[in-house]
């Protein structure tokens, strides 16, 4: 009898370890952002009249900002600020590789998102963006 009472509950157990898991996973899948969204990027304008295209592509796909270089601007610091969770994940990088990829699963959350690169120059890029 001791045995069957034993082998019933270690079945409601998993049970429940199989409901919490799935309950866990569908709320995961909710706060994740979409997997690609496209990023405009726009340089800080010298005269406030217009702000001009940058020559940066830019996009959002699997936690990553993905930036894609046009020209080479040399060194610069990106700072990508979660404005709905007040985090924000800021890198040093070279632009004369093309292609730079800034993981920001740390900061990841379904919100307003706002972008500055600053060149060594003294230009600045930024972008604002919603992950959804």
């Amino acid at each position: 009898m001791k045995k069957v009472l034993l082998i019933f509950f270690a079945f409601l157990l998993s049970i429940n370890a199989i409901t919490c898991l799935a309950n866990n996973v569908a709320d995961n899948e909710e706060i994740k952002p979409s997997t690609y969204e496209p990023i405009v990027v726009r340089k800080e304008p010298t005269n406030f009249h217009r702000s001009l295209e940058a020559p940066i592509f830019a996009y959002y796909a699997a936690g990553t900002i993905n930036l894609d270089f046009v020209e080479n601007l040399g060194a610069a610091t990106v700072v990508i600020q979660n404005l709905t969770a007040g985090a924000q994940v800021a890198e040093l990088i070279d632009t004369g590789m093309g292609n730079v990829v800034i993981d920001i699963d740390s900061i990841l959350t379904v919100g307003n998102y706002y972008m500055t690169i600053t060149t060594m120059s003294g230009d600045v890029y930024y972008a604002e963006f919603t992950l959804e």
